[in-house]
């Protein structure tokens, strides 16, 4: 059995590595626009634009190579780790209930498992990564075409168009990643999801297989506060594997167990463990919102809402990592003047956001979760300069 909070936080490592390579790259591309110049001589612009972007490729597939390398190590490790904790739990329950399973290095069977669910998540998490190395160049290409027309045309100054394209870029960052289903999510939900679900999925697995060796036709839910409504209907019940107990549900059919929206599918964080009749006691409420006081529905709408606040807040963050690159990357005056104007305008947005977010965790007794508002790159020195661009835009109103 994982706990809901353990898997809320496991997938954190891997998505921190491909945070941290996702603004490395945006801020790459943001000094690559303003190294090309020349906005409105065409021969130089198009001659520039295919030199930087040579660089950013390079730039990007070296950055993209090491955090792969990383994540790699960390999904494998990750992955390793969960399931040694679920079936640690879990063969506690089968001793006491006066069974011998074995150790999983002894196994064949169980490391053969873990080691397809490590390599289907490996794979999942690689497609994302070539998705992200094709996004990130139409990123550069896409606002650098668009600021040279604006250039040209004389709809906008050559460094006012630059500032422009930098602050689509920071806006949008490497924005989407594409799904067969034509759908799109961000490059951190992506990640997030692919690692979470997993490993999940892996766990369940070998679980399922332990307990096909055990004998064992019953488990339990576990369950958490501000479930997603479909899953709070089974979150914390007892269910039968082989779905013909007369006093237990089907674990299939009612968990939707093997499906995207069920138990253990996309962004689940609700597991199982076995339960012996007459042996085992319930360990997890059905509802563990109400057990406090609070509408389960209602407080799956606060966290969601805290959720969104927490990412505008990193939103905000990343753009400030851009411009400050931008800025620190020319030595044209007038246009770091742009650029700072940019800075101010996401250092105000950020320090809205960070209130409007404090307001709403006043509001709703939720606690704070502040490693949730960290981005990658975010550092003291561009910290100090955004807490600096808000006061010195509040001073000047």
């Amino acid at each position: 059995m994982l706990p809901p909070e353990y898997l809320m936080n496991a997938s954190s490592d891997v998505v921190y590595v491909y945070t941290k390579a996702e603004q490395a790259i945006v801020e790459d591309i943001a000094k690559r626009i303003v190294k090309t110049g020349r906005m409105t001589d065409t021969a130089s612009f198009q001659l520039e634009k295919a030199r930087q972007f040579g660089m950013l490729n390079g730039d990007v597939e070296k950055i993209l190579s090491e955090a792969t390398n990383k994540s790699r190590k960390e999904v494998r490790k990750i992955i390793s780790k969960s399931g040694t904790k679920a079936l640690a739990y879990d063969d506690s329950i089968y001793k006491a209930a006066g069974l011998s399973p074995s150790p999983v290095a002894e196994s064949p069977a169980l490391k053969s498992v873990l080691l397809q669910g490590t390599n289907s998540t490996l794979q999942l998490v690689g497609n994302y990564t070539r998705t992200t190395a094709q996004m990130s160049k139409l990123a550069y290409l896409n606002s650098l075409d668009q600021a040279f027309i604006q250039a040209s045309s004389g709809a906008m100054s050559p460094n006012r168009a630059i500032s422009q394209a930098i602050k689509q870029v920071a806006q949008n960052g490497i924005e989407k990643v594409a799904y067969p289903s034509g759908g799109y999510r961000s490059v951190e939900s992506s990640i997030r999801t692919a690692v979470s679900t997993g490993l999940n999925q892996a766990v369940a697995k070998l679980q399922l297989y332990r307990m096909d060796e055990m004998g064992c036709e019953l488990v339990e839910t576990t369950s958490h506060a501000g479930a997603r409504p479909t899953h709070a209907e089974w979150q914390g019940r007892v269910f039968c594997i082989k779905g013909n107990h007369k006093f237990y549900g089907d674990f299939y059919r009612e968990t939707g167990y093997g499906s995207g929206e069920g138990l253990c599918g996309w962004n689940c964080y609700h597991s199982f463990f076995p339960y012996f009749e007459g042996l085992s006691t319930r360990s997890f409420s059905p509802d563990p919102a109400a057990d406090v006081g609070r509408d389960n529905d209602e407080e799956y709408l606060l966290q969601q809402k805290q959720r969104y606040y927490e990412r505008q807040v990193r939103s905000a963050k990343k753009e400030c990592g851009v411009y400050n690159s931008a800025m620190e990357a020319t030595k044209d005056e007038e246009l770091r003047n742009e650029l700072y104007d940019e800075f101010q305008k996401a250092s105000v947005k950020l320090k809205r956001r960070e209130e409007k977010l404090e307001e709403f965790i006043s509001q709703s007794g939720n606690v704070r979760e502040r490693e949730r508002e960290q981005t990658a790159n975010w550092n003291r020195s561009v910290s100090s300069k955004a807490v600096w661009a808000n006061r010195k835009y509040q001073n000047n109103r």
